[in-house]
């Protein structure tokens, strides 16, 4: 028997755009075509001048909601992929059971190798897949590229997601 699926949606925004809609299809059209659970969405205020009091999980529970059938939580507090999915574990920790289920992470193509590398780490009790869809703009993968390193790193030192929490909760006021 094949273990239920848990979907986490990682956020990118509280604007849609035609690339994070067509992002969303797809994680819809996988949730309507697979044996999934429960669904999360993951994602804070980030841009709080230009979408006051909208999260991300929020703008992707207000998009799916109408698409699938299968429940969705919020999670509405992270800044950061560490806290994405750090938070997510401590939603899931009293929702599922390890042996039934396994997880699904959806991510923007050019952050799968962090997200997969710092899910690994937080996720090490759970069967893991990464699912991806490419919705970055050209000349963002330098950026990723550094992004990355840094995600990685915060992962093992909590004082640099410190650092990177309070870097994007001012940059949040400014978007």
């Amino acid at each position: 028997m094949s273990k239920k699926q848990v979907v986490i949606v990682c956020g990118y925004g509280c604007h849609m755009h035609p690339a994070y809609e067509s992002y969303l299809n797809r994680v819809a059209r996988f949730v309507n075509e697979n044996l999934v659970d429960l669904v999360v969405a993951s994602g804070g205020y980030s841009q709080r001048k230009t979408a006051p009091n909208r999260s991300e999980a929020g703008v992707i529970k207000s998009f799916l909601q109408d698409k699938i059938s299968t429940p969705i939580i919020e999670e509405n507090d992270a800044l950061t992929t560490n806290e994405n999915l750090k938070n997510v574990v401590r939603l899931l920790r009293n929702k599922i059971r390890l042996e039934t289920h396994s997880l699904v992470i959806f991510c923007d193509a050019i952050r799968a190798l962090k997200v997969k590398t710092i899910a690994e780490r937080i996720f090490w009790e759970y069967d893991i897949q990464v699912e991806t869809y490419d919705m970055s703009p050209r000349g963002a993968t330098k950026r990723q590229i550094l992004a990355s390193f840094e995600d990685v790193l915060a992962s093992y030192f909590p004082v640099i997601n410190s650092i990177r929490r309070k870097i994007r909760e001012r940059r949040a006021q400014t978007i």
